[in-house]
């Protein structure tokens, strides 16, 4: 794996001493996240700065990109600058939650840096909860005047690796205590990449790493083998930092940084934010590591989706369970049957379930935030995971299992159950019914609900398979009735149930009304309404426009939708924003600015055009109107009541809803029916006809 640094040197003249400067930048080292940096030396110039592990149960590991290099407690840090004296190392941390102790001179936290005299510096984490993060260290020495090298030579002038295996070569420099830069190349870093002096076998092949000082150079030949390729099952059982070259695999499921894999051996865990891997995706080419977090196996992948060669698949079924889990099953993607909960939602993420008198953990890691019902059983799907020596299950989703079926017991059933029919009526109204176990004689009746008059005419046909019923006109609102159908065989009695829907009845629009904006190019200067379509209680929400209602909650305005259309009453008139698509500015009915509040997820006004934004609509028909950080205005469904903010992901769509100013249409009057008093030629080549003092162009319209 290559590994980077930065680094810039001052050098500053103190008599017959050189001061020299030399930092080395880990928030932009380059590696994999979680990449373990026990042992792993960084040398600039005459420091090598090397973490360890101590006697900790982490190992320091670099952390995510920008934010550099972790080390818990008891992790060491040494700084060496071999025959040159160390007067002060400074950090930079992106987190420093604990100090370290050193064997010379003095550490201040406060400060963020040792000083003092020493060659070598010992820092070794306080122990106790937390960490640091480290994004560079800045080393200030002295050295004597500089010693040209007049020679160099390798302890090793021939290596064999494996693909993903790393091994250090030691440069030594003639006459002893020369201070001449040693620089590092690879002939072929498809093969071998080399980083002061540390080899890391790529591919299978063969280079040469050249170590130069000033003119001279001594080489070191490079055959590297080619890495045995893994089932899931192998990579799963890797040791910790172990190198892992994956076969052919299937994405089972993919969220956030976990993706989980599936070949014909097992499962195993890709764990990477943003790796790019989706569900049913085919893919070879896979390198990486194997990375134990407190007991749970992941592959950190040493290679981009860019290396890999993906093709679309099926995402392979999860795998049926009907036993709680145990350790050896991790990684797996898995449906377990049967599952009760013990509490209703999850605390701080766990939920003890149960399958069976066995209890286990339900996690959830995707934060779905489900409730349950105590009392129901359900489906459950997840994946397999470890912590501390406790299986528990990443919560996926769960389903509701039904009662089953005892195919002995009398029963009548309805197709469909459902019927879902227009305001204006239903044309195809038969419901087909099937009888089990009543015999050969059993009477059948179908009856509405007492209180329902709009369902007429129900009947059966003479061998009671088939019903049908007419529907009245609908001239209000929403309306729902139940249909029961009734089978009695002596002293058995089956049921059946037809829910019948019917959809309000919605008067064609006159006037005005706002449209639904479903393309791009569509979205010009105007008013317009963002709404919300997918609240349980309203078809949709209209907000408005000015701050105070915008971000609060319970404001929304119940408006209709009909064939994407909603009339504009007075008071969504008075609750448009005004859109200008140049500007990228919403500006609210109160004459505010609207955008996102610079360090949250909040909206905000302003009287001038600070905020902008972007317009678009997606492929689904939702509005895109984006601000600053790429955030989209969405609809926050975490919340039981009614907000709008900005979100990079995750959230509900809204839609964007235009001001249409409905035109009468002009009169046509009949050209052979006007009598011409007057004919003129205005200075715009118009020609006027007049008639009993009204004017009409040409064409028999009137001009105001």
């Amino acid at each position: 794996m290559k590994k980077f640094f930065s680094l810039f040197a001052a050098l500053l003249f103190a008599g017959s001493m050189m001061a020299a400067e030399v930092t080395v930048d880990y928030a932009n080292a380059g590696y994999a996240n979680q990449h373990s940096l026990d042992g792993v030396p960084v040398q600039s110039g005459v420091v090598t700065i090397t973490f360890a592990k101590g006697t900790g149960s982490s190992a320091p590991a670099y952390y995510t990109t920008g934010t550099g290099a972790r080390t818990y407690a008891s992790n060491t840090i040494t700084v060496d600058a071999g025959a040159s004296t160390i007067t002060k190392i400074a950090f930079d941390f992106s987190q420093n939650n604990k100090n370290y102790t050193v064997d010379a001179g003095t550490y201040s936290k406060d400060a963020k840096e040792w000083t003092g005299s020493a060659n070598k510096v010992l820092f070794t984490t306080e122990a106790g909860s937390g960490h640091n993060r480290i994004k560079s260290i800045t080393v200030t020495y002295e050295v004597g005047a500089e010693v040209a090298a007049t020679a160099i030579e390798l302890d090793q002038t021939a290596l064999t690796l494996t693909e993903g295996e790393t091994a250090t070569l030691k440069a030594t420099l003639t006459p002893e205590g020369a201070t001449t830069t040693v620089t590092w190349t690879s002939s072929d870093e498809k093969v071998a990449t080399v980083s002061n002096g540390k080899v890391t076998a790529e591919g299978e092949g063969t280079a040469t790493i050249t170590a130069t000082a000033g003119t001279f150079s001594a080489t070191c030949d490079v055959t590297v083998n080619a890495a045995p390729t893994l089932t899931c099952a192998q990579a799963n059982a890797l040791a910790n930092g172990a190198n892992a070259k994956l076969g052919e695999f299937t994405v089972a499921y993919a969220n956030g940084a976990n993706t989980y894999i599936k070949d014909a051996s097992g499962y195993a865990l890709i764990y990477k934010y943003d790796f790019g891997l989706k569900a049913g995706d085919v893919v070879t080419g896979f390198k990486g590591s194997m990375n134990i977090y407190n007991g749970l196996p992941e592959l950190v992948p040493s290679v981009t989706l860019t290396d890999l060669t993906v093709t679309a698949g099926e995402a392979p079924a999860p795998e049926e369970f009907i036993a709680a889990p145990v350790a050896a099953d991790v990684n797996k993607y898995i449906v377990l049957r049967g599952v009760t909960m013990t509490a209703a939602s999850f605390t701080n993420k766990n939920l003890t379930a149960t399958i069976g008198d066995v209890n286990f953990t339900l996690r959830d890691n995707f934060s779905t935030s489900q409730t349950f019902d105590t009392e129901k059983t359900y489906d459950v799907v997840g994946a397999v995971a470890i912590y501390n020596g406790n299986v528990q299950v990443y919560f996926i989703s769960a389903t509701e299992q039904e009662e089953p079926v005892d195919p002995d017991q009398p029963s009548v059933t309805a197709t469909p159950e459902e019927l879902e029919i227009t305001a204006e009526g239903f044309e195809d109204n038969t419901v087909t019914l099937e009888y089990a176990n009543l015999g050969e004689t059993f009477v059948v009746e179908a009856t509405a609900d007492a209180e329902v008059t709009w369902i007429t005419n129900i009947a059966l046909n003479d061998d009671k398979s088939e019903l049908t019923f007419d529907v009245a006109a609908n001239d209000g609102a929403a309306r729902t009735a139940t249909i029961t159908v009734t089978a009695t065989a002596g002293e058995t009695v089956a049921t059946a149930t037809i829910t019948v829907s019917q959809a309000a009845y919605v008067a064609p629009l006159t006037g005005d009304y706002f449209a639904k904006v479903t393309a791009t190019a569509d979205i010009t200067d105007g008013a317009y309404l963002i709404v919300y379509e997918g609240n349980d209680s309203h078809e949709a929400v209209a907000f408005d426009g000015s701050l105070e209602t915008l971000d609060a909650v319970n404001n929304g305005l119940a408006v209709t939708i009909a064939e994407n259309k909603i009339a504009a009453t007075e008071a969504l008139l008075a609750a448009v924003f005004t859109l200008d698509k140049t500007a990228g500015t919403l500006k609210s009915a109160s004459g505010l600015y609207i955008g996102k509040t610079a360090n949250a997820n909040g909206l905000d006004a302003k009287a001038d055009t600070e905020y902008t934004n972007t317009f678009a609509i997606d492929e689904d028909g939702n509005a895109v109107i984006t601000a600053s950080g790429n955030c989209t205005l969405r609809y926050n469904y975490a919340s039981d009541q009614l907000r709008f903010r900005y979100y990079k992901s995750g959230q509900q769509a809204v839609a964007l809803y235009k001001l249409v100013k409905e035109q009468s249409p002009a009169t046509a009057i009949s050209n052979t029916a006007v009598e011409t008093k007057a004919v003129k030629t205005l200075r715009n080549g118009i020609l006027v006809i007049e008639k009993a003092g009204v004017r009409y162009n040409a064409m028999g319209q009137i001009i105001r």
